[in-house]
């Protein structure tokens, strides 16, 4: 079996149990489970199934990588933290101008209540915190950049960089915006520009880790504003 058509089973077998259990473990818990313990913790057990899968999915791509970019020679430590927390500061940024220029091209999207919600339930749940500026973040860049990102752009082998890292970042970006948050245009726009930021930075470093603390920083610098900013900036 060639290392290609390995990749391409592990990378499937992982997508699977993540978009058909993990990411849906609410929904199924709601529908099929009739505990009362689970039910009223579902939220935070959700949380935990994430966090573990997310952990064992780490390790073993650690271990036997599922892509060409963790296979290649490494950034230095230092200068890989540094690329992924500057880019978490940029991409918090930028996306505050992306959503000023989609509201004047006649896509507005209120930031607003957004933050407000944001704001609320972190004030309130400490585990709620730690899930929105760690876990998530730590998730996403295993399932989205690591293995969907890393094994559709050694799809695009030998094709032009921009290409390898354009599409496939597009293409997984879409693909977490369909499934975890709204459809809306500005939304989805986030997430393409999200994932090609960190796409770059893990291509850049040849770190995942790297992804991850870029995301962790902006995902913090989300959760700040919304205790500071009292009108919509974003």
């Amino acid at each position: 079996m060639s290392v290609k058509t390995k990749n391409f089973i592990v990378s499937l077998l992982i997508s699977l149990v993540y978009f058909l259990g993990i990411s849906r473990f609410s929904t199924l818990a709601n529908k099929y489970l009739k505990s009362e313990f689970i039910l009223k913790n579902i939220s935070n057990i959700n949380i935990v199934l994430s966090l573990i899968f997310a952990v064992l999915i780490y390790l073993l791509c650690k271990k036997f990588p599922t892509n060409s970019i963790s296979k290649d020679s490494k950034k230095e430590p230092l200068k890989s933290i540094l690329i992924g927390a500057c880019s978490g500061i940029v991409l918090l940024v930028v996306i505050q101008i992306v959503y000023k220029v989609l509201g004047f091209l006649g896509y507005p999207y209120d930031m607003t209540g957004e933050f407000i919600r944001i704001k609320n339930v972190v004030s309130n749940n400490k585990i709620a915190l730690i899930n929105l500026v760690f876990i998530i973040p730590f998730v996403t860049e295993i399932v989205y950049r690591n293995v969907v990102f890393g094994y559709l752009y050694d799809l695009y082998e030998g094709g032009y960089k921009f290409v390898r890292l354009f599409t496939p970042a597009c293409l997984s970006g879409i693909l977490f915006a369909l499934i975890n948050v709204k459809h809306a245009l500005p939304i989805v726009v986030e997430a393409v520009i999200i994932s090609l930021t960190f796409g770059y930075v893990y291509l850049k470093t040849k770190r995942i880790e790297s992804a991850i603390i870029g995301h962790i920083v902006f995902s913090t610098g989300i959760v700040i504003l919304s205790f500071i900013v009292k009108t919509s900036v974003l």
